[in-house]
């Protein structure tokens, strides 16, 4: 496996020290966990003996049972191998397990859980924050890494630059976008393609590692005024 993955592009990432991570007692989720099985006549047992397609089912159903006592959306899946994940995320940065390639992590100005605030300064932005630290560590085991920040507000409504964003930039879908995109637009696209298709080809996208050396470089993309 190793042999055979080059590099990964991370998006709308929380990485390292991420916001997105819930932080929820385990007697809070057990407490949901209960409850959800109440609410479905079911015994822990019997949910273990399901098959995986029907936990899939499950998981769904589960989030609004969680809510009132998580207040995060939080769901559940199956495992394969029947083995769960021994380290978190976090754990596995700090021992340097991860796998030794090319990174290219980024988020977008509004992305998932940004507030007002932080959309008007990146450096308040949780995720942004969350993508540097993960770099941070990367510098520090000599295998640097490539921030983005997409700042484009797309036009046709007040959402701004939100979760997804970005996507019909990097897969050069812009003509199948109903907004009032304008010539500007394909510009920044085919520089985002330009950019994504070289990390591809050489784990690199065009511009400086995120490193202590380049002021902890990150690479914003937006139309040009």
């Amino acid at each position: 496996m190793k042999e055979k993955i080059k590099g990964a592009i991370i998006q709308s990432a929380g990485v390292y020290k991420s916001p997105l991570k819930t932080g929820i007692p385990k007697d809070k989720m057990q407490k949901a966990y209960v409850k959800f099985l109440k609410k479905k006549k079911m015994s822990l047992q019997q949910l273990m003996e399901l098959p995986a397609e029907e936990v899939n089912k499950l998981a769904f159903a589960f989030i609004p049972v969680a809510i009132p006592y998580t207040h995060a959306i939080l769901s559940f899946g199956t495992v394969g191998g029947g083995t769960g994940q021994p380290l978190s995320c976090d754990e596995v940065l700090q021992e340097g397990k991860e796998l030794p390639i090319s990174y290219m992590l980024g988020c977008t100005k509004d992305d998932i859980g940004v507030k007002k605030a932080a959309a008007r300064d990146r450096n308040k932005n949780k995720l942004y924050i969350s993508n540097r630290e993960f770099c941070k560590l990367r510098e520090e085991q000599g295998m640097p890494a490539y921030t983005y920040y997409f700042s484009r507000e797309l036009p046709g409504d007040t959402w701004g630059a939100f979760h997804s964003a970005e996507l019909w930039y990097m897969f050069g879908t812009l003509k199948r976008c109903w907004r009032p995109l304008t010539q500007e637009d394909q510009v920044l696209s085919d520089e985002m393609l330009d950019a994504w298709t070289s990390f591809m080809k050489c784990g690199d996208p065009g511009w400086d590692a995120c490193t202590k050396e380049t002021g902890y470089y990150t690479k914003e993309f937006n139309i040009r005024s």
